[in-house]
């Protein structure tokens, strides 16, 4: 805690008062600027400033100067000496400005003693007030004064008070607060006057305390603005050679003031409570960041840097170097101060809390974001990426304000330009910004106009790294650790105030900072896109300076890159939240914004940054997912083949390099989760992919002069995807074809890796608690993404309805080879077939899994319930009380889509009845331990209403799913025996159907049985069918059903039949569409069509998957990359290795010989 503050510890404007009361004492011959001056000489002359006395002989010169200024009760203001006599005498403060040094050459209890003790804070910020008086009453006599020369003397008068006195008084402050920060800071009660952590605390109530020292701190940026900043516009002035001097004095006193809110925001952050939130802050502290927030300094700074003028070609001596002093070097120190200190009051909230975020709520902070977001955006990616690759030397990035296509937007290109996603012919801006004024060229901080830049607007030195003329590594970090910076200070605001809940504080900061929502998703994929390249030009470069330094710079511009790309994802999604008027225009700049995110991602991931919980790249895919609910029609309608810039194949590299990392290493997700994280994948993802899947597919019915107009305006697919061969991202289409393998390359991955789960079985409940609920919620994820992308209407299954009118419309070589497409671009027939057997894989692993699932959650619940012991119950009964309604949900839904498409054979050996049971099981204990009470206990009663609409979905799904499975007589014969029977119902039939769980439950519960014999057939139906509804039911009754249900499977069917015909079950089935299309002999998605029944579907030989269940081999960016052999006998599954075909063999003994002889090798 600080110490009170007494007597001797005055602020400023007391120490000058005393200083004139003393003044007034002497008599008035001595009371002149001359024996003042003559008085500060010999002090100097008899000790140096570096001497032990130095701060007292500074203090009592600053006092003596500031009293001669004050007015005092004698002769009031108007007794002043004349400005002109003044500022000689501050030339006088010029040697104490090494006070840095004493750090060095002296202990800092030494040092930090005299400036306590002689308040030397105060005394500063007292002169640099009298400075700014003198300054500003000269240049008001040089204002009125005529003449030709009057704007040279003001220029003069500016530039002499600085060199005078005012950078050494600013240098001095700085060099206190440097000092400051190295005290340590108190961590108990000091009883030593003289320890370090006192010394701290009280230095910093001299520095912060009274508010005299960032109310002098706030004049310096108005100042910079007002009366310097002009003289630096003037380089040709005549008579005037100092305008670049003048722009790197004012860089270094708006420095000065950047690193004083630095460090008191830091010293503030020291002292809190740890995790406190703001809660544990002092009341001192409180009255600190008031009085730091009144004083506007965060304001006037972040004014001053964007008015800053423009920088000048660098002059160069004889040998070609730089010479010192130079301008830009200034203006890029002056521009990474202010974004490290609008970086840093970030880092402060988690134990200041939101109140430090009023320093930055105020229109100049804003603006100066809504730059820097520009300046990233309007970087040149071609550049980038073609220096790497060319090894040309590392210039800074380009200047033009075209975007981040660069010279491809001075073509005149309308479109999208340049690998970094340039703009689109809808919604072109310039520098890629929001608002109406993002139409202009990128400005402030040095980026005014300038002659000698190409294209006449600059972009921020900080950006440029013009230093560093090597294409190394350490290039390449620093310039991403910039940029991220600058990205990061722009979102610092939103990303707290959402972080923290305060979603009317984001959304006003989220509408200041993005006013166009177009013109926001546009910024956003720029901004990301540039990152990227820059991402990969360092994975690409080679090494360059010092080894250590160099690494330690690349792993922490790795771990500093999410926390800039992850909150600008996420503020451009939440700017679009009720914008369903402008989706279609965004729509195509989201899905790049999305794929260049989990680029990053995918890239940082190889590079060895790996992931972290707070920041997964597949959260952005998954939220844009969501936000695109109700309205993925939009897709095939805005989303050209090339626009989603390779979301899908990103995804795809991103999971596998997760997977070949241990992000789904079970022991380590449940006893250490935070350690490592795997890609999760939803069911919400998986209709974004299917979307995205159905929108390409269009583009291969329209010819090649239908397509020219459409691809016309796009941009080249250079810059970035040029430099990032091997990370994920290559373009689906060629001209006129359709890559099925690369469409299928996330579906393939999910779906192996699915299979290899399935094979290890869930395990135990290990770890329990959070860490297994979030294990179970990984797997749960990728359950439900593959079920969704592979069974759902709007997955692979609607993307074979469209392939069959492709190939009805188009010429398709009717088994050309996958990908290739015909004469006029129509989709090949064995395309076509890989889908739709890429459909039964899907179905044939995702039912076992839901099983496993479901059992998991069952086990799970009965472990709550006996922990509960029927007293209140814990949050732990609620989250596995959610967890397996979800599991539910995404079980039975999965059967129904299941029972729709695939063909007997398939669904036998799924064995859908045993996930129907294990899911009653699972209602049935929910129903025990009043699961919908515990989430209205404990959650309120929006959850209980939720998890009732989840109950309804479950019961609904139980009864298309066994109607669909009774509608084939094999099935019921060998799958759902007795589940469904017709009788009289009651008033609470619910559409003519009752569903009935014990049958099921008992079944689940029979020790040894098996459900999948025809002896296996419940106690009792389990769907019951309102007789009234169909005539054919009308002779059926319940009393029947157990002498009957064994004899009228054929009426049973055809009831079943009838009623998923009524329930619009029966629309749309691939099993259906297959058996139609080989009854009619035609090859596409027939083709491979056999004479046993399953047309083809089965084996699923043509899905480029290895045939072992426990294959682990995700290297590559894909699976099509891997390198598979067919079994010499069956040609019929594909194994990675010798190592997988000896694994499999035991499993594939007998169909091997039964498939035998069917295909070979080539067909």
């Amino acid at each position: 805690m600080a110490p009170k503050r007494g007597p001797g510890a005055s602020p400023a404007t007391r120490s000058t008062a005393a200083a004139s009361r003393g003044a007034s004492s002497r008599s008035s011959t001595d009371d002149t600027v001359a024996a003042v001056a003559a008085a500060i000489r010999a002090e100097l002359a008899a000790v140096s400033p570096m001497h032990s006395g130095g701060v007292q002989l500074y203090t009592r010169t600053a006092e003596r100067i500031c009293a001669l200024w004050a007015p005092t009760e004698a002769r009031g203001s108007q007794g002043r000496p004349p400005a002109s006599e003044l500022s000689q005498l501050l030339h006088l403060v010029r040697p104490f400005s090494s006070f840095a040094q004493l750090c060095g050459v002296r202990s800092l209890a030494e040092w930090a003693q005299p400036v306590l003790q002689h308040r030397a804070a105060a005394c500063t910020a007292a002169l640099l007030n009298t400075q700014l008086d003198c300054y500003e009453q000269l240049a008001a006599g040089e204002q009125a004064r005529a003449g030709s020369d009057r704007d040279e003397a003001i220029a003069a008068v500016a530039m002499d008070q600085i060199s005078s006195g005012l950078y050494a008084t600013g240098r001095i402050l700085s060099s206190i607060w440097e000092a400051f920060d190295l005290l340590p800071p108190a961590r108990a009660q000091p009883t030593d006057p003289a320890t370090l952590g006192l010394l701290r605390a009280q230095l910093l109530e001299q520095l912060a305390g009274d508010g005299e020292v960032v109310r002098a701190l706030a004049r310096l940026p108005c100042f910079v603005e007002k009366h310097i900043w002009p003289i630096a516009r003037e380089p040709a002035m005549p008579g005037v050679q100092y305008g670049a001097e003048a722009a790197r004095y004012g860089c270094l006193l708006l420095s000065v003031s950047a690193t004083y809110v630095t460090h008191v925001v830091g010293a503030v952050k020291c002292g809190a409570r740890p995790g406190g939130g703001g809660g544990g802050i002092s009341l001192d502290t409180q009255r600190r960041l008031a009085d730091l927030a009144r004083s506007g300094l965060v304001a006037s700074l972040s004014a001053a840097l964007l008015a800053a003028p423009p920088h000048y070609p660098q002059p160069r001596a004889a040998k070609g170097d730089p010479l010192p002093g130079d301008y830009r070097e200034g203006l890029r120190s002056c521009q990474w101060d202010v974004m490290w200190m609008l970086v840093s009051v970030a880092g402060a909230v988690p134990r200041i809390g939101l109140q430090v975020l009023a320093l930055l709520d105020s229109p100049q902070v804003w603006q100066l974001q809504r730059e820097a977001l520009r300046q990233v955006a309007a970087l040149t990616v071609d550049r980038f990426a073609l220096r790497v690759q060319r090894g040309e030397e590392g210039r800074g990035s380009g200047s033009r304000a075209g975007g981040s296509g660069g010279a491809a937007g001075d073509r005149g290109r309308s479109g999208r330009s340049g690998g970094g996603g340039g703009g689109r012919a809808r919604s072109r801006a310039a520098s890629g910004g929001s608002g109406d004024s993002s139409r202009s060229s990128p400005r402030g901080g040095g980026s005014g106009e300038a002659s000698g830049e190409e294209g006449g607007a600059q972009m921020w030195p900080l950006l440029q790294e013009s230093s560093l003329r090597s294409d190394t590594r350490q290039f390449w970090t620093r310039q991403l650790f910039h940029m991220g910076s600058c990205v990061f200070a722009a979102l610092v605001q939103f990303d707290a105030f959402s972080g923290y809940g305060d979603m009317a504080a984001a959304a006003r900061l989220a509408r200041e900072l993005l006013p166009s929502r177009t013109q926001a998703a546009e910024l956003g994929a720029r901004v990301l896109a540039v990152m990227h390249a820059c991402l990969t030009a360092a994975m690409s470069a080679r090494e360059g300076g010092e080894p250590s330094s160099a690494a330690a710079l690349h792993v922490q511009a790795l771990q500093h890159c999410p926390k800039c790309v992850g909150p600008l994802a996420r503020m451009v999604l939440f700017r679009m939240r009720g914008a369903t008027d402008e989706l279609e225009s965004c729509l195509p700049a989201l899905l790049e914004m999305a794929a260049w995110r989990v680029g990053l991602g995918a890239a940082r991931l190889a590079e060895g940054g790996g992931s972290s919980l707070d920041d997964s790249p597949d959260t952005l895919p998954d939220a844009l997912s969501a936000l695109l609910q109700g309205s993925v029609h939009l897709m095939s309608e805005t989303v050209t083949p090339a626009e989603d810039m390779g979301l899908p194949r990103w995804l795809d590299a991103l999971l596998r390099a997760s997977v070949s990392r241990g992000g789904w290493n079970r022991q380590a997700q449940v006893q250490a989760p935070q350690t490592d994280r795997p890609l999760v994948l939803t069911g919400a993802l998986a209709e974004l992919m299917g979307a995205l899947m159905r929108a390409r597919l269009p583009a291969t019915q329209r010819g090649p002069e239908q397509e020219q107009p459409r691809r016309a305006g796009e941009g080249e697919a250079g810059g970035v995807g040029g430099s990032s061969s091997g990370s994920g991202r290559r373009r689906g289409s060629g001209q006129g074809g359709w890559q099925v393998k690369e469409e299928l390359g996330l579906v393939l991955s999910a779906l192996k890796l699915l299979r290899r789960e399935v094979a290890l079985g869930l395990g135990g409940g290990e770890g329990g608690g959070q860490a297994l609920q979030a294990f179970i919620h990984s797997r749960l994820g990728l359950a439900s993404f593959v079920a969704n992308v592979g069974l759902s209407d709007w997955g692979l299954p609607g993307l074979v309805r469209e392939m069959r009118r492709a190939e009805a419309g188009g010429a398709g070589d009717g088994g050309g080879g996958s990908g290739a497409g015909g004469p006029r671009g129509g989709v090949a027939g064995t395309d076509a077939a890989m889908v739709t057997q890429a459909v039964a894989a899907c179905g044939s692993a995702v039912l076992p899994y839901m099983l496993q699932m479901v059992e998991c959650a069952i086990s799970e619940l009965q472990r709550e319930a006996r922990v509960n012991g029927g007293r209140s119950a814990p949050q732990g009964l609620a989250a596995v009380v959610t967890s397996g309604l979800l599991t539910a949900q995404v079980a039975t839904a999965a059967v129904v889509s299941a029972a729709k498409h695939l063909p007997p054979e398939v669904l036998l050996a799924a064995a859908p009845q045993r996930v129907l049971a294990a899911a009653a099981q699972l209602l049935k204990l929910l129903q025990e331990v009043q699961g919908l009470g515990v989430l209205r206990a404990l959650q309120g009663e929006e959850a209980s209403s939720y998890g009732a609409r989840i109950l309804s979905a479950v019961l609904f799904s139980i009864r298309d799913a066994v109607v669909l499975l009774s509608a084939d007589e094999q099935l019921l014969d060998r799958c759902v025996p007795g589940w469904l029977w017709a009788g009289a119902l009651g008033a609470d039939a619910v559409g003519g159907f009752t569903v009935v769980l014990d049958p099921l439950t008992d079944l689940y519960q029979q020790a040894g049985a098996r459900v999948d014999a025809p002896a296996a057939a419940p106690r009792g139906p389990v769907v019951l069918i309102d007789q009234r509804a169909d005539p054919a039911a009308a002779r059926f009754d319940l009393r029947g059903w157990v002498t009957e249900q064994g004899q009228r499977r054929g009426e049973v069917a055809a009831i079943a039949r009838g009623a998923a015909q009524g329930l619009g079950l029966m629309e749309g089935s691939v099993w259906r569409a297959v058996l139609t299309a080989a009854a009619a002999g035609g090859g596409g998605v027939a083709a491979g069509a056999d004479q046993e029944g399953d047309a083809g579907m089965w084996p699923p030989r043509l899905v480029r998957l290895c045939g072992n269940p426990l294959c682990g081999g995700f290297s590559g960016g894909s699976e099509a990359e891997l390198k598979l052999r067919w079994c010499s006998k069956c040609c019929a599954v594909r194994y990675c290795g010798a190592a997988c075909q000896r694994a499999h063999w035991p499993g594939h003994r007998a169909d091997c010989g039964r498939w035998a002889g069917r295909w070979t090798a080539e067909g």
